[in-house]
């Protein structure tokens, strides 16, 4: 409930905030609050991400069978075509974005976890908080890129991808 707590202090619901109120972490009974009850379950935010990533999941793999459905595709053509997505020059750099974000996200928990200061540990998760744009806006590039590489070689079949 890190995030999720913090929004609530702030009044405001999880896809309109976008910083995080630090006063929380000089407040002793609302930071507390915030570290102690953690449940990334229960987090608005990270919940809108998840579902999002659901969601643009079965529209891509939706997108993929219609194609390979369209191209008449071998399950094999259809798996190397996969591969070969993740090889995109759009998508390799969207997906090592996303690496370098998360590696981050990482290094900012275990300084959390190793951190005695209840101050530097709530700082340090707001830090991890200001980060939840860059994670949405990666994962959105990443989807585009997944897409444009899909409509290219449907363009390039001369297939219409339209129901």
């Amino acid at each position: 409930m890190l995030i999720g707590l913090a929004i609530a202090a702030q009044g405001q619901p999880a896809s309109e905030a976008a910083v995080f109120d630090r006063g929380i972490c000089g407040d002793a009974a609302k930071r507390d609050a915030f570290l102690k009850n953690w449940n990334p379950e229960a987090v608005p935010v990270l919940v809108e991400i998840k579902e999002t990533g659901r969601r643009n999941e079965e529209r891509m793999t939706a997108k993929l069978d219609r194609l390979a459905e369209r191209a008449k595709w071998s399950a094999e053509k259809k798996s190397s075509f996969t591969m070969e997505l993740m090889a995109d020059p759009e998508f390799e750099k969207q997906f090592n974005d996303a690496i370098k974000i998360l590696s981050t996200m990482m290094e900012k928990l275990s300084a959390i976890a190793a951190e005695k200061d209840e101050a530097k540990q709530c700082q340090t998760a707001a830090d991890m908080f200001d980060m939840m744009p860059a994670v949405t806006e990666n994962a959105e590039l990443q989807w585009r890129a997944m897409s444009n590489a899909i409509d290219a070689e449907a363009r390039r079949l001369g297939i219409s991808l339209e129901d």
